[in-house]
């Protein structure tokens, strides 16, 4: 083939190139224009239909509003009416319990007045019979130590003996109690207590009171001197150093001196 023939081909097909082309950007024209109006009327009718879909929208909501408002108003009426018919039954109820209150507070307090008053006669009663009692007992321990006086002036012929045994028949039984109220806590008391050494008498004590931890020698006497005081401090020294006769070892030893008469 010649040179002129391949140039007309190359030619030829350039053109035919350029006709495709062509025809190619005008269908791509077309089909955007077209392609722009369906979207355009896709847009279109979108909004048509949103602004449709917004109306009835808005046209139920207000619809929905209304309806919740009415049912919201008829229901608060509703619990209005009802709540005045409670409050009225709650008075009712409230007014009858008070007065069932009252009236069981008023029975209870009738009762207790009853009792108080049946328990204060009772009260005198028993009051007045342990007073009767508490004078017969007096009047009868009276009467024994008149019988116990007596009967020591029959058996001892002497007035200093006599007097000696009346002395102790009165202060013994309340010698523990008296010591007592000074701050001790004696438990147990014995009279006429001895103390015994190697077979002998070594110590005697008229009242011996004792607990576990402290002692007490007590020496009664008509007419109390200075003499007994001193004798009671020897009979005291005594029985620290028989303490284990007597089970006073590590107690307090204390003494004690009574008189009916003090010699000054």
């Amino acid at each position: 083939m010649s040179e002129a023939s391949l140039e007309a081909v190359v030619d030829r097909m350039a053109a035919t190139l350029e006709a495709s082309l062509s025809e190619m950007n005008r269908k791509l024209a077309e089909s955007s224009a077209e392609l722009d109006r369906k979207m355009a009327e896709s847009s279109a009718e979108l909004d048509r239909k949103m602004a449709e879909s917004s109306a009835e929208f808005d046209r139920k909501l207000a619809e929905s509003s209304a309806e919740f408002d009415r049912k919201l108003a008829e229901g608060s009426e509703e619990f209005d009416r009802k709540l005045a018919e409670s409050s009225v039954e709650t008075r009712r109820l409230m007014a009858e319990s008070s007065a069932e209150f009252d009236r069981k507070l008023a029975e209870r307090s009738e009762k207790f007045d009853r009792k108080m008053a049946e328990s204060s006669e009772e009260t005198r009663r028993l009051m007045a019979a342990s007073s009767e009692e508490t004078d017969r007992k007096i009047a009868a321990s009276i009467a024994a130590i008149e019988r116990s006086v007596e009967n020591m002036t029959k058996e001892f012929g002497g007035f200093g003996n006599r007097l000696g045994q009346l002395t102790e028949l009165v202060i013994v039984p309340g010698i523990r109690l008296q010591m007592n109220a000074f701050g001790h806590n004696f438990k147990y008391i014995a009279a006429n207590k001895k103390v015994k050494a190697g077979g002998k008498i070594v110590a005697e004590m008229d009242v011996f009171l004792h607990n576990g931890s402290e002692a007490m020698a007590v020496e009664v006497k008509t007419m109390l001197t200075v003499e007994d005081v001193n004798e009671h401090e020897a009979r005291l020294k005594t029985l620290r150093r028989c303490e284990e006769l007597i089970n006073i070892k590590n107690k307090a030893l204390y003494g004690t001196v009574v008189g009916l008469v003090i010699d000054k």
